[in-house]
């Protein structure tokens, strides 16, 4: 799943007023404060925010300045660079793999601030961290590629057509759709296909 910076920040101010128990009104309504209009006589009156707009700014599609971000960080009691730090979430179907910056993207973990000076115990904990979340997520993939290929194996043997991608909406489409494309990578071009069991298993039916 890719991600812009705006949707990183985005979720992240949702997922700070939940825990908070802050409603979007009184977010909009805390920001109005820190932000407010100037009226006919010169003083500041506070201007809060629509919920409309505390909504497009948690999906992302509310560009923010650099004042903002500072009074969102300010409201949770977060440093600002926290806002920026992906963090998934239980209802996302798949795992955060970058986050776009225009042509450019970057992975997760490269905006993920150091545990400690480099070489430090912490720093070195860290690493070992990342490359074992790296490990588990090729694991996960294997397996599920390993899930599809048997299933091709049993649909080859009953002489039946291989697992096809849904075209639904539903979350298990689209778990399914990610565990045959990442099959699809693992097990295609090899000699032979592995994703093409059928047509094999029907060539050695016609030899024999």
């Amino acid at each position: 799943m890719q991600l812009t910076p705006a949707q990183v920040i985005g979720r992240n101010v949702k997922a700070k007023r939940n825990e908070s128990k802050m409603t979007a009104k009184q977010l909009g309504e805390r920001l109005g404060e820190i932000f407010p209009k100037t009226v006919k006589d010169g003083s500041p009156s506070p201007a809060p925010w629509p919920t409309s707009t505390v909504y497009m700014l948690e999906a992302g599609d509310r560009a923010m300045v650099a004042a903002e971000i500072l009074a969102l960080a300010h409201i949770f009691q977060v440093s600002p660079g926290s806002l920026f730090i992906p963090n998934e979430r239980p209802e996302d179907k798949e795992e955060i793999s970058e986050v776009t910056l225009g042509a450019t993207s970057l992975p997760p973990e490269a905006l993920m601030p150091p545990l400690g000076p480099e070489g430090s115990p912490l720093a070195r904990a860290g690493d070992a961290l990342e490359a074992l979340r790296s490990a588990t997520t090729h694991l996960r993939t294997l397996a599920n590629s390993q899930w599809i290929l048997v299933d091709d194996v049993i649909s080859a043997l009953r002489g039946e057509e291989p697992m096809q991608v849904p075209q639904g909406n539903r979350p298990e489409d689209f778990l399914l759709q990610f565990a045959l494309n990442q099959a699809d990578m693992n097990y295609s071009g090899k000699s032979p296909d592995l994703r093409d069991l059928p047509s094999i298993t029907k060539d050695n039916d016609d030899g024999e």
